[in-house]
């Protein structure tokens, strides 16, 4: 479940400026480059992120996640291709080189009763993910998203309360998810016997 952490929406980080795409574009690059090759810049884009006042959780407290969604479907959105590059790289390990070990991948649960505006974007990725792994033959995909929704719908607390963003779950969130795992792994091995 790495979805979230392959979305890049560009220019987003720099919202002031969001009027302008060549501004964002560079600006996205430059803050790229500063916080993978200096110290100083990763200080800085940490102390950014966290925010002055109330830490990790005011920044998400304040995150626009319209806006980000938005910036993920939109027509210049630069996470696509890298993602669909990375996954191919991946596959290409797990399929060619490791054809006899079982892989399972989880469609990643994300709150979209809470934040319905990103339902479209993990859809998406999700359904790259499907189009590409569906040409493996030792290849699943765990559908998580549906059971934690199915529960919340039950009235379960699946994701961490407070919660400020679409994706972190709690306890009881982390348990549905090892269920469904436990359930595919158990129906596996019934069908492919003791040595597999």
């Amino acid at each position: 479940m790495r979805i979230n952490n392959n979305l890049d929406a560009p220019g987003f980080w720099f919202v002031e400026v969001k009027g302008r795409k060549d501004l964002n574009y560079y600006c996205t690059e430059l803050r790229k480059f500063l916080v993978r090759h200096l110290a100083l810049g990763l200080l800085v884009d940490n102390a950014i992120h966290r925010g002055n006042r109330g830490g990790v959780a005011q920044s998400f407290r304040t995150f626009d996640w319209r806006a980000f969604s938005q910036a993920l479907m939109s027509d210049d959105n630069i996470w696509e291709r890298k993602y669909l590059n990375n996954l191919h790289r991946l596959l290409n390990v797990l399929c060619a080189r490791t054809p006899k070990v079982k892989v399972l991948f989880l469609a990643e649960a994300v709150n979209s009763i809470s934040y319905p505006e990103m339902e479209k974007p993990f859809e998406r990725a999700t359904q790259i993910l499907r189009e590409l792994s569906s040409a493996c033959q030792n290849v699943d995909i765990l559908d998580v998203h549906r059971a934690i929704i199915a529960a919340a719908m039950r009235g379960e607390q699946v994701w961490q309360s407070p919660s400020f963003d679409p994706l972190h779950l709690s306890r009881r969130g982390n348990e549905i998810i090892a269920e469904v795992v436990v359930a595919a792994l158990s129906l596996n091995h019934r069908q492919g016997g003791e040595g597999n």
